[in-house]
């Protein structure tokens, strides 16, 4: 989770730095990267799918960050640092269910959807989330499907920003 994390803290860096996004995942970042604009801040959602032969499997990371904290140096820092520790105990609480399906300090809901018409398949979906604080999600998903879901949860409906966007940042 850690690694999602990372790219995560990076995407929001650029955003602070450059008041926009650049539409492509930062530089060691080797997984796929979607940010929305919120009402009360940015939304990054960072994801892999690892495949075999068989089947599929889909680990995801949402997070939002308030403007307030994109707009200064020291915000972003503590932020990202947040962002951080709850990914790992997010992390945390993903091995747990895996493991040993117990959730650890986390909540979670699971499903199971069988498709047989278009897409033909089974995927088992975990979604995973702390009580309080930063709103931040994981989704584990395993499928056998051919069509890989696209992209994992949004915490709030939003777009997608589009490579380059502007995000003006004016606090008060």
């Amino acid at each position: 989770m850690s690694h999602l994390a990372d790219c995560s803290v990076k995407v929001f860096s650029e955003i602070s730095n450059t008041k926009s996004w650049s539409g492509k995942p930062p530089e060691g970042c080797h997984a796929n990267v979607s940010v929305a604009k919120k009402v009360d801040g940015a939304q990054v959602i960072t994801w892999i799918t690892d495949r075999n032969e068989a089947d599929w499997v889909m680990t995801s990371l949402t997070v939002q960050m308030e403007y307030s904290e994109l707009a200064t140096p020291m915000a972003l820092a503590k932020g990202n640092k947040d962002v951080m520790s709850r990914a790992r105990r997010l992390g945390n609480c993903l091995d747990s269910i895996v493991n040993n399906n117990d959730p650890s300090e986390c909540r979670y809901k699971a499903s199971k959807e069988y498709y047989a018409s278009e897409k033909i398949g089974t995927e088992r979906h975990w979604e995973i989330w702390l009580d309080n604080g930063r709103k931040s999600i994981v989704d584990y998903i395993i499928g056998d499907t051919a069509n890989i879901p696209y992209p994992p949860s949004d915490l709030n409906q939003g777009e997608s920003l589009p490579p380059g966007t502007e995000l003006h940042l004016h606090i008060r």
